[in-house]
């Protein structure tokens, strides 16, 4: 259902939001708190920090 998608990735933005601290996670935390809507903190998220995502999520980067 696309509305509880978009419920879902709201409410995770807006959790970031409220959050603190370093590395990676602070990075994405700050970058939640400077956006004014969903889709600028999405459009930052990936303009930032999509290459480092992806690297993550990439199969050879999972532990077994």
């Amino acid at each position: 259902d696309p509305r509880l998608e978009h419920s879902y990735r709201l409410l995770g933005w807006r959790i970031l939001a409220a959050t603190g601290g370093t590395g990676l996670t602070g990075r994405i935390a700050d970058l939640a708190r400077e956006a004014d809507s969903l889709e600028e903190y999405e459009a930052a998220r990936e303009r930032e920090l999509g290459p480092v995502l992806d690297g993550l999520e990439r199969g050879e980067n999972r532990d077994p």
